[in-house]
């Protein structure tokens, strides 16, 4: 919950508004601390119980966006939105951003992970290659831009389902080279270095850089060895109660995944893989998803 204080005009003096992380106003109440107004909200933004004394009516409701009685609708400053149907009237602005989905429809039919505060695009971790490409990250919070030193390729999105606490995130891109060999079965080890940025408010703004090494395996229809040098993207979210800072991010990680080749002999494998940064699969703490392409010359 936040709490938001307004004195702006006369008729919302001393009023204190009392929000979630929507800025949706549930209770508004007067200066002695009384509730004037109730409002509550589904998912999409219909209203689904409304309770005020008269004293004072906001018309301020789902997103902080004011509500027209006279047509139902939310104006976001790019395009009005029904709440009643969940659409937008209007295209997206930035629709050719997002061609698998509608460009009508509320921030990707996921209002509980995402949110849209201007009618043109969710929010989103932005990772911007040095070919100008883009892969974002569904994410919660505004809009962060990471530029990284190498080639993305293709435009993409991921919904991974981050969690809603805005400040709990890291993200940024790790950079390695290692050697491994294979058969029907194989493993690989190497050194990488990771540039990490974090949504909290103390120590958001900076790079952190990390180095270390790797261990892994792999299972597939392979042979031969091979010399790999591999980037990757991650996003990840610390579902624990303490607070964080940059040495929580230290220590040992675990990943797993599946990964295939793209383009053959060549060896450049697209890869997704899951990753946790306690140690194992089931304490509290970090726990993200990578995304990478490696490339690397294979001797067989």
């Amino acid at each position: 919950m936040g709490l938001l204080i307004y004195k702006t005009t006369t008729f919302f003096r001393n009023k204190i508004f009392i929000g979630n992380h929507l800025r949706t106003a549930t209770f508004v109440n007067n200066s002695q601390s009384e509730a004037t107004q109730l409002f509550l909200n589904l998912p999409f933004g219909e209203t689904m119980y409304e309770q005020m004394d008269r004293t004072c009516d906001n018309p301020f409701k789902f997103n902080a966006k004011e509500l027209d009685d006279d047509t139902g609708l939310y104006y976001y400053g790019a395009r009005y939105y029904n709440p009643r149907l969940s659409i937008w009237y209007g295209v997206d602005p930035l629709g050719e951003k997002y061609p698998e989905w509608s460009p009508y429809v509320y921030t990707l039919n996921n209002p509980i992970a995402y949110v849209d505060p201007d009618g043109k695009a969710p929010l989103d971790i932005i990772f911007r290659g040095s070919d100008k490409k883009e892969i974002r990250i569904k994410a919660p919070g505004k809009n962060r831009v990471v530029d990284v030193p190498f080639a993305l390729n293709n435009n993409k999105i991921f919904d991974i389902g981050m969690g809603n606490d805005v400040g709990r995130l890291a993200f940024g891109y790790t950079i390695q080279a290692g050697a491994g060999i294979a058969a029907a079965s194989g493993g690989n080890a190497g050194v990488e270095m990771s540039f990490v940025n974090f949504s909290d408010k103390t120590y958001g703004g900076y790079n952190y850089v990390y180095a270390g090494g790797h261990l892994g395996a792999s299972v597939g229809d392979q042979g031969g060895a091979s010399v790999v040098a591999g980037d990757s993207l991650f996003v990840a979210y610390n579902n624990s109660i303490r607070a964080i800072d940059p040495g929580s991010f230290e220590g040992k990680t675990i990943s797993r995944g599946v990964s295939f080749d793209v383009k053959g002999g060549i060896g450049a494998g697209l890869n997704v893989n899951q990753f946790s940064g306690t140690g194992n699969w089931t304490d509290k703490g970090w726990h993200g998803v990578s995304v990478g392409v490696s490339i690397g010359r294979r001797s067989s």
